[in-house]
């Protein structure tokens, strides 16, 4: 059974081959089929990540909180920095896909994106390392039911079938 620093570095890993694709087609415009399949991938990508922040926050959030006197304000660091992201994949939903300030803020939130692994790494990963067995392979149950039941919702909603998740 995974505990939940390995569901989190599978999922990473999952989001990371996303990106890799969507960074393919972008060095790769060959025409309206290519930006549309670019904003396709885009839209995957974001929505991916977009899971990754909700799980950890309701996930591994109120874990950390518990894990000592410091957990709290640990745990609003985290958050702040997945809202950054968010704001920023919100944003990013206003534009037309493949316009200048489209491509602008893909960017942006990837970037953003790509601080948070390192910090999670030294961060809230830390924290959960120290936790003990039982208690991590409890929250990586916890994780996959989230990101299950996140997917289904999306699913039965006008979005269509998603990427198959790692954890899920």
């Amino acid at each position: 059974m995974a505990d939940i620093t390995d569901v989190i570095a599978a999922h990473n890993a999952f989001i990371a081959r996303w990106q890799a694709a969507f960074t393919h087609l972008a060095r790769h415009d060959g025409g309206p089929a290519s930006r549309q399949a670019r904003a396709a991938a885009w839209d995957e990508l974001a929505a991916l990540i977009e899971l990754h922040l909700d799980a950890e926050d309701e996930i591994c959030g109120p874990a950390v909180c518990r894990a000592g006197p410091d957990g709290p304000g640990r745990v609003r660091g985290m958050r702040g920095g997945h809202d950054d992201v968010r704001e920023i994949l919100r944003e990013a939903r206003l534009q037309p896909a493949g316009s200048p300030l489209w491509q602008q803020l893909t960017a942006a939130a990837l970037a953003a994106w790509a601080s948070l692994p390192g910090r999670e790494e030294h961060g809230i990963l830390d924290d959960l390392r120290r936790a003990g067995p039982a208690l991590r392979r409890l929250l990586a149950r916890q994780w996959q039911a989230f990101i299950a039941a996140q997917i289904r919702d999306q699913d039965q909603t006008a979005r269509g079938p998603r990427a198959r998740h790692p954890t899920a």
